[in-house]
């Protein structure tokens, strides 16, 4: 499987204990769990790997179940998606969780941030010089794009036109770009341009998913789900015995 697809996590289950770990290591295994290890089961510890390959989302608050119909429109047919929200909204993890939940998640997932690249060097690295790039690159599942707004208007028009191109091909990965705040907003505002943006807004004929990712001000009733799992996610990585955080605190923060 690893010969084939590199890029894919495998969990190996099995009841032959220590005496299989280091040669399932060698053969390529990202992990290993034994049935009769009660210490580990105990601690979680493959919940934990599996929520590092795949990803977490808590979707109890009705905005993040809107994202998650949102998600589930997308299929696995969607090619371009464009996430907006805030800073720190979390777009990027969304991102990937998005990815390794398609059937392209065996494929490498590259990041390229578009407000820390030069823009001849961003582009040269999804185009290549001579053709090529990473989206010319089969071991190339998807892309991610933060911060398009960043982008000189030439650059913008330019993305957009790479897209269109794109449009369809069987082979092209899925390419998601991050906004900080609203689409169309932002176009309002001179920020993104009208090529671009119109590939994602319904009213012109969109070509791409827009998914609107809310602020934790907007969806409070997810907090104590968060606060949940990253006290038992730290609590099974560092070996503590961290399980809750007092009502309280959280009484303060949810208002």
């Amino acid at each position: 499987m690893k010969t084939h697809h590199p890029f894919i996590k495998v969990i190996v289950l099995t009841s032959r204990g220590e005496k299989a770990r280091d040669f399932l290591k060698e053969e390529g295994a990202d992990d290993f769990f034994a049935k009769d290890d009660w210490e580990e089961w105990a601690q979680g510890k493959l919940v934990l790997a599996m929520e590092e390959c795949i990803g977490y989302l808590v979707c109890r608050s009705s905005a993040m179940q809107r994202v998650r119909e949102q998600l589930e429109a997308i299929g696995e047919n969607e090619q371009f998606v464009l996430l907006e929200g805030e800073p720190g909204s979390g777009k990027r993890y969304l991102a990937q969780v998005i990815h390794r939940c398609s059937p392209r998640a065996h494929l490498r997932l590259e990041l390229l941030d578009c407000s820390a690249l030069n823009e001849d060097d961003l582009l040269v690295t999804l185009l290549g010089r001579q053709g090529g790039g990473v989206l010319g690159n089969r071991e190339t599942g998807a892309v991610v794009l933060p911060r398009v707004e960043a982008l000189s208007p030439q650059s913008q028009q330019r993305l957009a036109a790479v897209l269109e191109s794109l449009c369809g091909a069987a082979a092209s990965p899925r390419i998601a770009l991050t906004v900080a705040g609203g689409g169309r907003e932002l176009h309002a505002a001179g920020k993104i341009e009208l090529e671009l943006y119109a590939l994602f807004a319904p009213e012109w004929g969109a070509i791409g998913k827009a998914v609107h990712l809310p602020p934790l001000r907007e969806r409070r009733e997810d907090l104590p789900d968060l606060v949940a799992h990253f006290c038992h996610h730290y609590s099974r990585l560092h070996r503590k015995t961290v399980t809750h955080v007092h009502p309280h605190a959280l009484a303060n923060k949810i208002g």
